[in-house]
């Protein structure tokens, strides 16, 4: 790979990781997967996925994983997440040729 190319490529990693939108996703992605509350539901939800499943436990999964997708910081991850894939798509973009 040309060098020139490769310093552009290494200098936009470096402003991408000092970017407002992607700085936001990866401290809500730290926070959501250290949050004990959060790893609590993510592992008896993965349990019960694991499992073969009678009609009370997948009532019961979809309550807890409706308890996960409702909890106000796995929404704005979520919601993180998206826009960080928008921009990321963006200069994606702004590169096909």
């Amino acid at each position: 790979m040309n060098k020139e190319i490769k310093d552009n490529i290494d200098n936009l990693k470096s402003e991408l990781m000092n970017d407002p939108t992607i700085l936001e996703f990866l401290d809500l992605k730290k926070e959501v997967e250290n949050d004990r509350v959060l790893k609590n539901l993510r592992n008896k939800i993965q349990f019960l996925k694991d499992c073969k499943m009678n009609d009370e436990q997948k009532n019961n999964y979809n309550k807890l994983l409706d308890e996960y997708n409702k909890n106000p910081l796995v929404i704005n991850y979520k919601r993180a997440e998206e826009n960080a894939y928008d921009l990321l798509n963006e200069i994606k973009d702004n590169l096909e040729l």
